[in-house]
């Protein structure tokens, strides 16, 4: 999985190691799919710790993101897992929805 956390988050060493404790519990999810994965950390509030954004996007040109309002969020582990499980969810949804648009040569599938 290729990751790439901004300064801001880095810079912070308690919020840099939620970060990846969060992105390797992405990768169990994801599994063998975590190889074509990439995650991106950013955070949206520059003078606090607020409003962390998570991109995941892989080679098909999928993409899914979700927003933390704060590391709290990121330390409840149980609430952490289900909000990784909907992101990766999220990205699989998208990457069907792509590929069935390339198998139907048509850009007007409408997916429910």
């Amino acid at each position: 999985m290729d990751k790439v956390i901004s300064k801001d988050i880095s810079d912070n060493q308690q919020l840099r190691s939620q970060v990846d404790r969060a992105t390797e519990i992405l990768e169990q999810i994801a599994g063998n799919g975590a190889k074509s994965v990439g995650v991106k950390w950013s955070k949206l509030d520059k003078d606090a710790s607020h409003f962390i954004l998570l991109e995941v996007s892989d080679s098909t040109g999928a993409n899914a993101k979700t927003l933390f309002s704060g590391p709290a969020e990121l330390t409840n582990e149980g609430y952490l897992r289900a909000r990784l499980y909907r992101i990766w969810g999220d990205l699989l949804q998208d990457r069907s929805h792509k590929q069935l648009i390339q198998l139907s040569g048509s850009a007007d599938v409408s997916v429910p």
